[in-house]
């Protein structure tokens, strides 16, 4: 009975830690490809976006700048990004 609740234990522990894991785009800022960034929503893209231009010395960015870096990037990637194009080629 023991080694069962201590299996069970264990087995949920495992699973608890691998969920993290999988799915979902990571944050990787100017690192992130443009085929990760395309299949981000909405928010993960805006997250991308702050972290980048974070990277980049401006910790506090405007929301419309926010926007205009979102919608640069979602248009070189659609054009002359590929997927494996990163956010920061936007900036030259």
């Amino acid at each position: 009975m023991k080694r069962s609740v201590i299996a069970i234990l264990c087995a949920g522990a495992l699973v608890v830690s691998l969920s993290g894991c999988g799915g979902g785009s990571s944050n990787q800022g100017g690192a992130t490809t443009c085929g990760d960034f395309k299949e981000m929503s909405k928010e993960e893209q805006k997250e991308v976006v702050r972290t980048f231009l974070a990277e980049k010395g401006q910790d506090d960015p405007a929301n419309g700048e926010i926007t205009l870096y979102r919608m640069s990037i979602k248009a070189f990637c659609a054009t002359v990004g590929s997927d494996s194009s990163t956010v920061k080629e936007v900036d030259g």
